[in-house]
């Protein structure tokens, strides 16, 4: 893949998602960590994940996304 082809597989199938993931896992930190530290340290970098998911949003790629998505069951012909 190239181009707009690989941006639209890559925001779709990686960088989105593993944000998203990410604000799950300090979410639940900011909640349930046993350590005053760790909770703290969340809660400070939870703005900056929440940042970076806004604008890989707000890519061109990925705003099309709905209207050309990509097939996660389609072969590839890369590596």
């Amino acid at each position: 893949m190239s181009g707009e082809d690989f941006d639209r597989a890559y925001f779709q199938r990686i960088a989105t998602r593993a944000h998203r993931q990410d604000m799950t896992l300090f979410r639940d930190a900011i909640r349930m960590a046993s350590d005053a530290d760790v909770r703290a340290w969340a809660d400070k970098m939870m703005p900056a994940h929440e940042q970076h998911l806004a604008d890989a949003r707000s890519l061109p790629s990925v705003r099309r996304l709905a209207i050309t998505p990509v097939d996660p069951n389609a072969a590839s012909s890369g590596p």
